[in-house]
């Protein structure tokens, strides 16, 4: 019925095992530092529980057969299994513990997370850079996606659909995964950690969509960009954004290493250019301000390496300029102010 903690811990010559046809629950460490087990584990049917650190960096298991009544997966349990090439998860899967698959660099399959699912714990598949694509749709029961979930899951590619239930995505939730290609917020999305969505480059992230029922953001106008409704501040942007008239604040990072080329457009409404919000977005050459714009503050770095930036922007209502605001803009030829300049931070036009 069990294997208890630390049963078989550090059994180091151990190569293969086999595992009882009525086995429900694996416990703690029960085969933590048994790093030369080979092949494929194949669990029972029976199996509910997989403790934490049961695998941790055992590298020459080469697969894992999880069975359907799985519902927990412990912490760090199959940590740095870089043999893993295929998972599939469960159907009645609850729980994904902390670091449950951190580093398993050559899983390539494509996941789909079970309606079951209550918990992915932070840094549950970060690292595990060859995934293919991730599908959350159906994760009905989730509410959470913690700190650092997917953190560089650089070959996710398609489209991330964040779940209606989900409230949270914590912070570098999906940092670095940069082949993404579309982003969809759910329903209930109304608190988003620091860079939870920053990848780096954006180029390969084309669409962003809000549910039409989400009260707290929106993609009004189908401007493939993210906007917290309350304050009129575009969250999230990509290369395909066209900001609404209506925005009046673009936010930190908005932008930031965006495939924006040539020409981008940014309404005389807009008050504040938040820190680092195009960053290194090199091949956009016009930000088309019209001269009745009301502009007052440029963040830290806003648009710190617009290399290609060549327009000579009229800023008759700008109050502020941060430190490096412009920096490394070398192909600019000049700017305008108006009046109310009061700062210029240092090597803002450096």
């Amino acid at each position: 019925d069990s294997i208890g903690d630390g049963a078989f811990r550090e059994c180091e010559e151990l190569t293969s095992i086999a595992l009882g046809d009525t086995l429900r629950i694996l416990g703690n460490s029960a085969f933590e530092g048994c790093t030369s087990i080979k092949g494929v584990i194949k669990f029972p049917k029976t199996l509910e529980f997989i403790g934490d650190k049961n695998f941790l960096k055992c590298r020459e298991i080469t697969g894992i057969d999880l069975p359907d009544g799985l519902k927990v997966i412990g912490w760090a349990a199959f940590e740095e299994c870089t043999g893993i090439t295929r998972l599939t998860l469960p159907s009645r899967l609850e729980y994904i513990g902390i670091r449950a698959f951190y580093g398993c660099s050559n899983i390539k399959d494509n996941l789909v997370f079970p309606a079951s699912l209550k918990h992915i714990r932070f840094e549950a598949f970060q690292n595990c850079i060859q995934l293919q694509r991730i599908d959350l749709g159906c994760a009905t029961s989730l509410k959470i996606i913690e700190r650092g979930a997917f953190y560089n899951c650089k070959g996710i590619k398609g489209e991330v659909r964040i779940p209606d239930a989900v409230t949270t995505v914590e912070k570098e939730a999906f940092y670095c995964c940069d082949s993404i290609e579309s982003l969809h917020i759910g329903a209930s999305l109304e608190e988003i950690g620091e860079d939870a969505f920053l990848t780096y480059p954006w180029k390969n992230l084309t669409a962003i969509t809000v549910s039409n029922s989400n009260p707290n953001y929106d993609s009004r106008d189908n401007c493939n960009a993210m906007i917290e409704t309350a304050t009129n501040t575009l969250y999230k942007g990509c290369c395909n954004t066209v900001i609404p008239e209506t925005v009046t604040a673009i936010g930190e990072r908005a932008f930031i290493s965006c495939g924006i080329t040539g020409s981008f457009k940014i309404p005389d409404a807009v008050l504040l250019i938040g820190k680092e919000a195009f960053f290194g977005c090199y091949r956009m050459s016009h930000i088309n301000l019209s001269e009745d714009n009301n502009l007052a503050d440029i963040g830290m770095w806003a648009f710190r390496d617009c290399e290609d930036l060549k327009e000579v922007p009229y800023l008759r209502s700008i109050n502020s300029i941060a430190f490096g605001a412009f920096q490394g803009c070398y192909s600019m030829p000049g700017i305008h102010f108006g009046p109310q300049l009061g700062t210029i931070g240092e090597q803002a036009f450096i």
